[in-house]
């Protein structure tokens, strides 16, 4: 019953059957400096504009977003630059494909202009959103608001503490992925403890915990975790997913989902089921169990089966 949870969590993405067994990374041989703007020499301003870009791979630059920068003119000015980058592109068993990167353009304003290297009032890496960011679907009121009432405000912290011990097993930042909004659920007769070694009332409360699914960014919109929903990731292309993925969230490494997590009486002990998956082979699914040490969630076992794609 999990095993087939797990699977469809990850079929979801479009995973490609097959991993490539030697990668040549894209190499930078030009990057060109963008004109001067109008304003030069006026502003006492530094900075960086990032843009994302597409390197295709017939040696041209694709679509460049610019990601973060001081105004649209000179945002432009470093798009247009970006397009003259000279590059080899990335190599995958031998051919040449697609791929995505973040790029960087430094400025100051009052002294050198593009390209300097004092970075003192540089603008901070913006933490990257999703567009269903947040309580934004009315369809969630009623039930988000009384799942958040049963809940309470202790265990949903709890909950969440839960979650950031997963993130923190699994080597993840909670500023470079997405959480699917719409939390993992199942229906199942089988009455079977998911982990044996957990008690079996964190069993029984992981099982009716997730009977139903959960607006995640509802119950945990305080967080300020980045969410993304089903339907807007069933919205990208089958053909080229990832590098749809990438151009519309070009600092997110990939998506990851979450049950509710399943609690004993006193909150001691927790299961939580979770996929996560980063394109090609990159993924990993498992229900894990958690323990509170020490004021410490660590983990301290598993459902008996993880799914590495």
């Amino acid at each position: 019953m999990k095993l087939f949870t797990h699977v469809a969590f990850l079929m979801l993405f479009a995973l490609p059957l097959f991993a490539s067994a030697q990668t040549t990374p894209l190499r930078i041989l030009e990057k060109p400096k963008p004109d001067l703007p109008k304003d030069y020499g006026q502003l006492d301003v530094q900075g960086v504009f990032r843009l994302s870009i597409e390197f295709l791979a017939n040696g041209m630059v694709g679509k460049v977003v610019v990601i973060s920068g001081l105004t649209k003119e000179q945002g432009q000015l470093a798009a247009e630059a970006a397009k003259r980058i000279r590059f080899e592109p990335k190599m995958e068993n031998g051919v040449k494909v697609t791929s995505f990167r973040v790029i960087e353009y430094s400025y100051s304003w009052r002294t050198c202009g593009w390209g300097c290297s004092d970075k003192a009032k540089t603008s901070p890496t913006p933490k990257p959103t999703a567009q269903f960011k947040g309580f934004r679907d009315s369809r969630y009121g009623r039930e988000c608001i009384e799942a958040r009432d049963a809940a309470g405000a202790d265990e949903l912290s709890d909950e969440w503490e839960v979650y950031q011990a997963l993130m923190k097993e699994e080597g993840l930042s909670e500023s470079h992925i997405l959480i699917q909004d719409d939390s993992l659920s199942f229906e199942s007769t089988d009455d079977s403890l998911i982990i044996p070694t957990a008690a079996v009332a964190t069993n029984t409360d992981y099982r009716e915990k997730n009977r139903m699914e959960y607006s995640l960014s509802c119950l945990f919109a305080s967080k300020g975790a980045s969410f993304i929903t089903r339907a807007e990731i069933q919205s990208l292309p089958e053909r080229g997913f990832w590098n749809a993925f990438h151009l519309s969230h070009p600092l997110t490494f990939g998506v990851l989902g979450l049950s509710r997590v399943g609690f004993n009486s006193d909150r001691t002990e927790a299961i939580v089921d979770f996929g996560f998956s980063c394109g090609g082979l990159c993924g990993h699914s498992s229900v894990w169990k958690f323990t509170k040490i020490d004021g410490q969630w660590r983990k301290t076992g598993s459902s008996g089966f993880d799914i590495y794609s």
